[in-house]
This record gives C-alpha cells, structure tokens and sequence, in this order.
C-alpha cells in the first residue's frame, strides 16, 4: 500500500485506511466536520491494551467509553483526583520527555497538541518509539504552522498570554512526517486536517471577541474563503 505523501491529495482513498477493524469513518468532501482519528483508535483497542496519553493535563477524552487500560502522563499532578476524567486507569507523573513507562508496555500513545510547546520534539517522538511494542500505534495532532489559526494564536499569546504556552514549533505536513520517522521505527498509515477551532479565544482576555470571530469566518466561507480549513493535522503513525 502506497503511503500518503502529499496532503492536497484525496484522504478518503479507502487505500489510505488502516487495517483495524473498521473502516475509517472519513466524511463527505467538503464537510464541514472532521473524522478523529484518536476516537477511531480508541474504538478499536480492546481491554487488555494499555494507551499511554501523554501531556494529557486533566484529561480531554470520555475515556470511560472505550475498553482500553488508559495511563495518563503529565509534568504537572492533577489538582485533584477529581480533576482526571472518569476511565482513566493510572496517572503518572515525570518529564514529558523521558516518559515513566516500561519499554514495548504500550499498544498505543497519545500526543495531541503537545509538541508545538516543546523544544525538542524528537526526544518526545523517541520515547513514543521506545514505549511502544512492535506494531503499536502513535496518534499524534498538532497545529498546521501556515494556517490562520496558528498565526493568531501565535499573535495572541504575544498580547495575552497562553495557559499551555506558545506555539515554539512550526509544522508543516512534510516536515513533522519527515521529523517523526527519522531515526524512529514510526511510519505513517494515516493522516487527515482537521478544522480550526479557535478554542484558545476562550482565553479570558480573548472570550468577548471568539462569537462575532467565529461568525465573520462562517460568513467569509459564502465568497470562498475557508479559514477553518487545514487548522491542524492529525497523524496515525503504526511502529514497524
């Protein structure tokens, strides 16, 4: 199977699929809503799989829904217990870029939208290679450094700030597949954009301004201009 190389092609090419147990739930083109590929993955993982989330901070997925064995991974500790959500199965705490997880103990790990804060990428996606056993899956999500999304959000976080920190990568389709198979046993099955959110204007100096935002680009999208389009990609990396 030819592996997907250039992402102005056509993703929904059953070729392009994963060989799991379902087929990927890809939308119409030109749908406004997105497949996600991490609920996809989840869905076909059963109980006694273990998925290490890494950088997962309170935890941003119904774990609960899913059978798998979830092990949540940050550098800072939950404010509460509480503060997980329901379904995961073990918090650790330690460097995000030295994971505290056995070698080959993991049948999948989750990175979504950590690797644009850190300053050696590589390092994280070493350890994803490490943790792995042979054949385990790498989902991985980060912002399209050319979008219009990841250009506010990187002038925001200059006038405002930023919870998680500022975007310090800038990934391109091409160049984060090249980084995350080099010198790594990842290679890519599967990858798809998904949409924009602009959910980082819920910031507080931001709030009062995301609605009419939000608005203004639906509008724009009636003369053909798209800016939820190719907000971010999402990777599915298998280990070989």
């Amino acid at each position: 199977m030819a592996r997907p190389s250039d992402p102005r092609q056509d993703q929904h090419d059953p070729a392009w699929r994963p060989p799991l147990d379902r087929a990927l739930p890809f939308p119409p083109e030109g749908e406004v809503g997105h497949p996600n590929l991490k609920e996809f993955l989840y869905a076909n993982l059963g109980a006694d799989q273990v998925v290490a989330d890494i950088g997962c901070g309170p935890g941003p997925f119904e774990y609960a829904e899913y059978p798998a064995r979830f092990v949540a991974f940050d550098a800072f500790p939950p404010e509460t217990k509480e503060g997980l959500k329901p379904g995961i199965d073990e918090f650790r705490l330690g460097r995000l870029d030295a994971f505290p997880i056995e070698d080959a103990s993991c049948d999948a790990v989750i990175m979504g939208f950590i690797l644009e804060h850190v300053t050696e990428p590589r390092a994280f996606l070493r350890e994803a290679d490490r943790v792995l056993k042979p054949g385990g899956w790498c989902y991985i999500a980060v912002p399209h450094y050319r979008s219009l999304e990841d250009r506010l959000f990187r002038l925001a976080t200059r006038l405002a700030g930023s919870q998680r920190g500022p975007h310090i990568q800038k990934f391109t389709f091409d160049n984060f597949r090249a980084l995350a198979e080099d010198d790594t046993g990842l290679r890519l099955i599967a990858w798809h954009r998904l949409s924009a959110s602009y959910l980082w204007m819920e910031h507080p100096k931001l709030r009062w301004a995301r609605r009419p935002f939000i608005s203004i680009l639906r509008g724009m999208k009636h003369i053909g201009y798209d800016g939820f389009r190719d907000g971010n990609f999402q990777f599915l990396f298998r280990k070989s």
